[in-house]
């Protein structure tokens, strides 16, 4: 397989692991609870191995890749996953961040953080840091920050009946 074929398997599975773990915002968590954060995550990737190993021996290989950090393309679906939630942050307006409670200040210590980890692992694509730095930096300067937030709306959900038809859900 080419790398660009092993990369879009890894990034197919790269989350794999919150099936169990749940997935965790990391803007505001104390060192603590991201240590948490991550043995839980561990714990879920052993499990899914173990789970799939036999009937999908693929996906547990995958699962197992990324994990180990070992291969260049593991670490580049890593360093692509944090420029990720940067992107969301920009396009809903700040909504799921500020729903945390997170502040801007919190979002800048993590962004720093999260790019000296970066160095360790991702140092051969500066591009990524380039990129990296310019969202955060977008993300910084959002006026959202400093708004109230707007009050919860409605959900919806759209699914099709058993005779084909859509219907919309809201709650």
């Amino acid at each position: 397989s080419s790398d660009l074929e092993l990369v879009a398997e890894l990034a197919a599975v790269h989350d794999a692991a919150e099936v169990y773990a749940g997935d965790t915002p990391t803007i505001n968590l104390s060192p603590g609870e991201l240590s948490d954060k991550y043995a839980r995550e561990e714990i879920s990737a052993d499990r899914l191995v173990r789970e799939f190993f036999l009937h999908l021996p693929r996906f547990a290989q995958m699962i197992r890749m990324y994990e180990e950090q070992e291969i260049p393309e593991a670490r580049f679906v890593r360093a692509l996953d944090k420029l990720m939630p940067k992107l969301v942050h920009i396009i809903d307006g700040l909504l799921g961040a500020r729903r945390a409670n997170a502040s801007r200040e919190e979002f800048a210590r993590m962004a720093n953080t999260q790019r000296a980890d970066m160095a360790r692992y991702a140092a051969q694509w500066p591009d990524l840091f380039i990129l990296h730095i310019m969202l955060c930096e977008e993300v910084l300067s959002m006026p959202e920050w400093d708004k109230d937030l707007p009050p919860e709306q409605e959900q919806h959900h759209l699914h099709t009946n058993a005779d084909g038809t859509w219907m919309v859900e809201h709650f």
